[in-house]
């Protein structure tokens, strides 16, 4: 997989969020977690686009 970079400003609050899942172990890193909530984020908008066969 190829990937590219992109920063993102966050809110200190959403930053502790994620650091705390990380920590419990629930992702590897805060990468993972981000990359994880995108995919999330675009397969909920993508519900319905798609024509049932």
């Amino acid at each position: 997989m190829t990937t590219t970079i992109a920063q993102v400003r966050l809110p200190q609050g959403i930053m502790k969020e994620i650091n705390k899942l990380v920590s419990k172990g629930l992702y590897t890193n805060k990468s993972d977690l981000i990359r994880e909530a995108i995919r999330k984020f675009i397969l909920d908008k993508q519900v319905g686009t798609v024509p049932n066969i």
